[in-house]
């Protein structure tokens, strides 16, 4: 006690001391901050409205977006029901063909194997000679060639018969 009434002079200055040096610290980081705040505000207001143009661009390209995604889809709808409807207009009349094909025909059968009736007008051609036999060779051979060609349309028939029938439904 007797050293605080000795140097009470020197304790009070230096508490008036650290106030006043208390005091200017906070006077000046309060002035700094402020300037800062001031120097930094229209930066942070730019970068704030470049970001709320940035949000309008990117739902505007979104909707846009929507809207292609939405048409492409029903360009595709209307393209596989055309494709749909036509493959079902092509197998109706390749079928139609083909019953009228028969009819004019006579609906006379066609061999199933045209080399095996090839084979049976070859053995007429050795049994028989002349001219008479020399048309009935070439009309032995337009037959088997008209029946190689059934062979053939009834063939790519089935394939695209079973090609239509192996699209997706809609």
């Amino acid at each position: 006690m007797i050293l605080l009434l000795r140097y009470w002079r020197h304790i009070a200055g230096a508490a008036l001391l650290l106030a006043v040096m208390t005091l200017a610290y906070s006077w000046a980081h309060s002035r700094g901050y402020r300037a800062a705040e001031a120097h930094y505000e229209p930066i942070l207001a730019a970068i704030r409205e470049e970001a709320v143009r940035a949000e309008a661009r990117a739902r505007a390209a979104e909707i846009a977006s929507a809207r292609a995604v939405e048409r492409i889809s029903q360009e595709y709808a209307d393209r596989a029901k055309t494709i749909e409807t036509r493959a079902a207009a092509v197998e109706r009349d390749l079928a139609r063909r083909l019953r009228d094909a028969a009819a004019a025909a006579g609906r006379c059968r066609v061999s199933e194997d045209s080399a095996a009736a090839a084979a049976d007008h070859g053995a007429a051609r050795e049994r028989a000679g002349g001219a008479e036999d020399a048309r009935a060779d070439r009309l032995a051979a337009a037959l088997v060639g008209l029946a190689a060609s059934c062979e053939r349309d009834a063939a790519r028939l089935k394939a695209a018969q079973e090609y239509i029938r192996a699209l997706p439904p809609r």
